[in-house]
């Protein structure tokens, strides 16, 4: 990890950056290792490009608060989007309500001790070993003093879920949604989890949204959406977070989003390969994916926002140029 001091003056910034891109080029050479950046800034571009490093092109659909004034409430927000939008989101939650779900919000920027080593145990077991499941993302492993027996490892461990409760639990955000016990009673976590998902934040920014249900349970109509969209934007706008970034996904995850305001926002990777073949296939990749334009999911048409009051990033796509495409 490269770090600039933040107190740098842009003169100083410019010389330190420079000073170790040289050197980590330099490091690539010698050690004929490649080097993958990820979510450069478009401010980075130039300097990366002119170092070797292959731009490619993405995008992903995040949530931007209102800029110069935030919205007051999860209503002014609906209120900026157009009226087919805001009236099915409307009727998604008041439909989700008739469930009698308790949706909360557990925000360990706000305390961090709600966000306990028990409760990360629980949305391992209920929400991420599920849905890696339902998936098929896991592996079976001979047990080692099991004979044939054999367990499933998934890519992170119940362990890693309980170290974050107790390193990084001021950084963990959930939303999760239990089913009250049979007395009513919700208090004491003797509400069933049936659904959730899991974040991250940092200053005014949340990044994530790792969804996921129990297997012994039938997913709740529209649940999937309070957690990863509708709560957690009114979560963001109650707690003044500027944006969401809910992580990458298809096309088709991308629409929902959107619908539910959403905006493209350019993500660009920049990638460094000292072995000419692999550099090669990096930049007929990045061509190929550059001559398809942006993806059909940014056109203007699918922003849920009222025309005069859109705040997309991306332009409409345009059609590719005539002629022959590189495959990739």
């Amino acid at each position: 990890r490269l770090i600039a001091a933040a107190w740098l003056g842009p003169r100083e910034r410019a010389a330190v950056e420079q000073a170790l891109l040289r050197a980590l080029v330099a490091l690539s050479e010698r050690a004929q290792l490649s080097v993958n950046l990820a979510f450069g800034a478009l401010e980075e571009g130039e300097l990366l490009r002119n170092a070797g490093f292959v731009e490619w092109s993405a995008h992903q659909a995040w949530w931007v608060n209102r800029q110069p004034e935030p919205y007051r409430d999860f209503g002014d927000f609906l209120n900026s989007l157009r009226v087919k939008n805001a009236r099915q989101i409307e009727g998604q939650r008041r439909q989700l309500a008739l469930e009698g779900l308790e949706v909360e919000v557990v925000d360990g920027a706000a305390d961090a001790r709600a966000i306990s080593a028990d409760l990360m145990s629980e949305v391992y077991r209920d929400c991420y070993v599920p849905t890696q499941a339902r998936h098929g993302h896991g592996n079976a492993w001979p047990v080692m003093c099991g004979g044939d027996a054999e367990e499933i490892r998934y890519d992170l461990s119940e362990s890693f879920f309980r170290l974050l409760a107790e390193v990084f639990a001021h950084r963990v955000l959930l939303v999760l949604a239990r089913r009250p016990a049979a007395n009513g009673q919700l208090g004491g976590g003797s509400g069933r989890l049936v659904g959730g998902s899991l974040c991250f934040a940092k200053g005014r920014r949340i990044c994530g949204r790792y969804w996921g249900y129990p297997r012994d349970v039938a997913m709740v109509p529209f649940l999937h959406f309070e957690c990863c969209y509708h709560r957690l934007v009114e979560h963001a706008i109650e707690r003044g977070y500027s944006s969401i970034e809910p992580g990458n996904g298809g096309g088709s995850i991308y629409k929902v989003q959107r619908f539910r305001g959403f905006e493209p926002e350019p993500t660009p990777s920049y990638h460094l390969a000292p072995h000419p073949e692999l550099r090669q296939e990096f930049e007929r990749l990045a061509e190929s994916a550059a001559v398809e334009g942006l993806p059909s999911w940014t056109a203007s048409r699918y922003s849920a926002y009222a025309p005069a009051r859109r705040h997309s990033t991306a332009e409409e796509p345009q059609p590719a140029p005539e002629g022959p495409v590189h495959g990739g």
